[in-house]
């Protein structure tokens, strides 16, 4: 009865690894990666406060251009220029101007913050989990090591393969 039990004490603490703490170490792993990866910026406007003389955008455009001027900066002007008509047709009004990577463009069109991320070519997978993703595999994971301390008390010796005695 002690060898049935402790075989099957194996193989969900196997199961738990398996299908628990690997995950988790690798989502784990990957997550901080892709903090540490570089984000677009975005900055939405309507068409009137682009054009008007002293807006919010012509203040952030001479600061873009003032940085690329300073010596040893190899920086090019805005990657993508303005353009109204697009703006007044196919964003409704509003132009959202990103930043990712060293480069700069428009977005005319009103999109969510996912599709806007998409749209510039970001991708984000760990970022993205839920919370509830994260909770189900750190329940799978948690009775791992309990199993295997136990295990290590009751047979003097830690299974992590339970086909192996």
């Amino acid at each position: 009865m002690t060898s049935q039990r402790t075989t099957l004490l194996a193989w969900v603490g196997f199961l738990s690894l398996l299908l628990g703490v690997l995950p988790l170490v690798a989502m784990t792993i990957g997550l901080q990666l892709e903090k540490a990866q570089p984000t677009p910026v975005f900055s939405t406007f309507t068409c009137q406060q682009i054009e008007s003389a002293d807006s919010e955008y012509q203040q952030v455009v001479r600061q873009y251009q003032n940085a690329a001027a300073q010596p040893g900066e190899q920086q090019d002007a805005l990657s993508e220029t303005y353009h109204p008509q697009k703006c007044r047709i196919a964003g409704s009004g509003t132009a959202t101007l990103w930043l990712f990577n060293e480069t700069t463009g428009w977005i005319y069109a009103k999109l969510t913050e996912a599709q806007r991320y998409e749209r510039v070519g970001y991708r984000s997978f760990f970022l993205s989990l839920s919370e509830r993703r994260w909770m189900v595999t750190g329940l799978i994971a948690a009775p791992w090591l309990p199993i295997l301390l136990g295990l290590r008390f009751m047979t003097s010796s830690a299974r992590l393969l339970p086909w192996r005695k």
